[in-house]
C-alpha cells in the first residue's frame, strides 16, 4: 500500500513500511519499469535467435516388419553424427505366436529405417534397451526367456552404426530371473570412455517368502 503524508510517501508491503520522496519513488518506478521492458524485449530477441525445429512427415519406421504388432519403444541418437538413430521394440509375432524384441537403425536422421537384429529365441523376448556408443559402436540388449522362470539379459553388440550384429551374449548373472533392463555408454573423454554399463532389477525373496524388486 502507497499513502503519502505531508509530501512524504510511506510504502508498506508484507516485510513492512518505509518513507520515501514522492519524485524518487516516481523516478524509482520508471527505472524499474524501463528495466522490465528492456528484459522482455531481450528475451524477445533470445527466442528469435533459437534455431526452429523442423518436424517432418510421419515415417513407419516397422515397414520392413509390418507384420508385427509393436509396444514398448526406446529411440536413441548418436551423439558423434545426429543422422544415425536406434529404435528398439517389443512385437508380437502372430505366426510365431510370441513377443519378440527388434532394434531398427536409420542413417538419414530417420527419413528411412532398416531392420537391424532381432531376439527372437526362447518363448519370449521383452524389454528391450539401445544405445550408441563412441567409434560406430551400436548396443541392444534384452530379456530372453526360456522358462516360466527362467529369464536373462542378452546383449548384441554393433560396430558399423547398427548395419551389422553380433550373436547375442548372455550377461553373466543376469540369471535366472531380471526384470527391465536399461544400458548406457561412458562417452566422456575421461578413462572409461567406451565402458557399457547395464542395469536391471533382479527380485529377491524376503524372509517372508515375497518377491522384492533389487
Amino acid at each position: 500500500a502507497v499513502r503519502s503524508e505531508i509530501g512524504i510517501l510511506k510504502i508498506s508491503n508484507g516485510l513492512g513500511s518505509h518513507y520515501m520522496n514522492p519524485q524518487a519513488y516516481r523516478i524509482k518506478t520508471c527505472a524499474l519499469l524501463l528495466l522490465a521492458w528492456r528484459l522482455v524485449l531481450c528475451d524477445v530477441n533470445v527466442i528469435g535467435q533459437q534455431p526452429m525445429v523442423d518436424v517432418g512427415p510421419n515415417v513407419q519406421v516397422s515397414k520392413s516388419r509390418s507384420d508385427l504388432i509393436h509396444n514398448e519403444v526406446l529411440l536413441a541418437a548418436d551423439r558423434s553424427n545426429g543422422k544415425n538413430l536406434i529404435g528398439c521394440t517389443m512385437a508380437f509375432s502372430p505366426h510365431q505366436n510370441k513377443v519378440v524384441t527388434i532394434a531398427y537403425v536409420s542413417h538419414d536422421t530417420g527419413k528411412t529405417w532398416n531392420f537391424g537384429v532381432t531376439n527372437d529365441a526362447g518363448i519370449l523376448s521383452g524389454d528391450p534397451a539401445c544405445t550408441f556408443g563412441p567409434n560406430g559402436k551400436a548396443y541392444f540388449i534384452a530379456i530372453e526367456r526360456s522358462g516360466t522362470s527362467n529369464a536373462r539379459v542378452v546383449l548384441y553388440r554393433s560396430t558399423d552404426y547398427g548395419k551389422t550384429w553380433s550373436p547375442g551374449t548372455t550377461l553373466p548373472s543376469s540369471a535366472p530371473s531380471v526384470d527391465r533392463p536399461y544400458v548406457i555408454v561412458d562417452q566422456t573423454d575421461g578413462k572409461y570412455r567406451g565402458r557399457v554399463y547395464v542395469y536391471g532389477q533382479i527380485p529377491q525373496r524376503t524372509v517372508d517368502g515375497e518377491f522384492a524388486g533389487m
